[in-house]
């Protein structure tokens, strides 16, 4: 008969586990492809509330307010680097919450800026990656006229 004490019960799994590396392996294996599903759901799930939480925190640091127009829906606010050197951080962090961390501990190289700023503001001073062509001075109407 099987002991009843949970201790005795918790030991002989832990030998048996110690013993069975291959058949534990194979369990965990089938586990996985049959929660996949589930298992990606908490995880994305989890992961989108602490991007969320730490970019919450980042916009609270930086004022929650576009420094150009003074726009405040953070859904288009976007952290934005003063002396533009944005592809070195992009080159530097492997993910975004990486940079945000960053952000937090180093404001003082950051701004916010909304969309529609940021662009602007890296088209009027030619804050683009290398061999991307700049064209200035290009309008509608200069391209539809024959």
């Amino acid at each position: 008969m099987p002991s009843t004490n949970p201790q005795v019960h918790c030991d002989a799994s832990r030998r048996w586990r110690q013993r069975h590396p291959e058949a534990v392996k194979e369990q965990k294996r089938r586990y996985y492809l049959r929660s996949r599903d589930r298992l990606r759901a908490v995880r994305n799930a989890r992961n989108r509330a602490r991007s969320g939480a730490l970019r919450e925190k980042v916009h609270e640091k930086l004022g929650s307010v576009c420094v150009r127009c003074g726009f405040t829906d953070w859904r288009a606010l976007q952290v934005e680097h003063i002396n533009g050197n944005g592809r070195c951080d992009r080159a530097r962090f492997t993910n975004r919450e990486q940079f945000l961390r960053e952000v937090l501990l180093y404001s003082q190289g950051y701004q916010l800026m909304c969309a529609n700023c940021n662009w602007i503001k890296r088209h009027e001073q030619c804050e683009f990656g290398p061999g991307r062509p700049v064209t200035v001075g290009v309008t509608l109407s200069t391209i539809t006229e024959d």
